[in-house]
């Protein structure tokens, strides 16, 4: 367990920081910096379908692709180099952050439980709460 915390304010401040970006502009100022063989990474279809649609206004002939940043993460080594620029959507970047800070999360409390003794898995203040459970009878 993160003792201190700090994965979770990671987290909340991270999340909050996405809030705060939110109908800022982002996809727009991507889309009129994207030139001809450039490749932009979505989360969604529909995204990329939207802004594949922005992007034949401008005539520009860049190529959307759609990866899942956590179920489909190994598939970006089977992309082969683009002619311009790969950059990915600011939403396919908050999702792959997210999971970063999740994953790391649990590293830290497997580490932690798998150098812990028995004793250290169950924290005094738990103990006392189990036995109030247990005297109640909801806990087995």
């Amino acid at each position: 367990m993160d003792h201190f915390g700090i994965g979770t304010a990671i987290k909340a401040q991270t999340i909050t920081y996405f809030q705060l970006a939110r109908a800022t502009g982002r996809t727009m100022m991507m889309v009129a910096d994207v030139k001809d063989d450039d490749r932009i990474i979505f989360t969604n279809h529909e995204e990329a379908n939207r802004v594949q649609r922005l992007l034949s206004h401008r005539d520009c002939r860049a190529v959307c692709t759609v990866i899942d940043p956590i179920r489909e993460f190994h598939k970006l080594s089977d992309l082969h180099a683009a002619r311009g620029r790969t950059i990915f959507d600011h939403t396919w970047i908050e999702q792959y952050y997210l999971h970063v800070i999740e994953v790391a999360n649990r590293e830290i409390d497997h580490i932690e439980k798998s150098l812990s003794g028995d004793e250290a898995k169950e924290t005094a203040r738990q103990r006392r709460e189990n036995t109030c459970w247990r005297r109640e009878g909801t806990l087995k």
